[in-house]
């Protein structure tokens, strides 16, 4: 079920929108706003390799993916699902990685499950676990 912001808890809405501003520190290649996104011991899951384990390592991995010249990602979250306690949430979709220089070559397409956890009254990326590849 596509999520519905009239019937969600203030702070399920409250994660979306800090969610969203994550795009753009993606486009702008800004690894520390990237960085503090995950909790300091988050895992990243980019398939094909070993999980990516805290912060430095994360960093790392964005560092490379950017590197690549992909130049835009679109995200499409198709449900955010709150724990009873409300302190964590799953967010499920779909994305596509854009290569060329306008931005509009598509070099890559998947799905990805990003858990967050609130830590310290911050919503924070415990896994974030991408299924790529997919070329049209």
């Amino acid at each position: 079920m596509p999520f519905n912001a009239a019937n969600a808890k203030p702070s399920l809405v409250a994660l979306i929108n800090h969610q969203m501003m994550m795009a753009p520190g993606i486009h702008a290649g800004d690894l520390d706003a990237m960085e503090a996104y995950y909790a300091d011991d988050a895992r990243f899951y980019t398939g094909g390799v070993a999980p990516h384990a805290g912060k430095q390592e994360i960093r790392e991995a964005w560092r490379d993916i950017m590197a690549c010249g992909y130049c835009r990602f679109e995200f499409d979250a198709d449900d955010f699902i709150m724990s009873a306690s409300q302190d964590m949430v799953y967010e499920r979709g779909t994305y596509k990685r854009f290569g060329s220089d306008d931005n509009t070559d598509i070099v890559d397409e998947g799905h990805f499950v990003v858990v967050w956890q609130r830590v310290d009254d911050q919503w924070k990326i415990l896994a974030d676990i991408v299924q790529g590849g997919k070329k049209p």
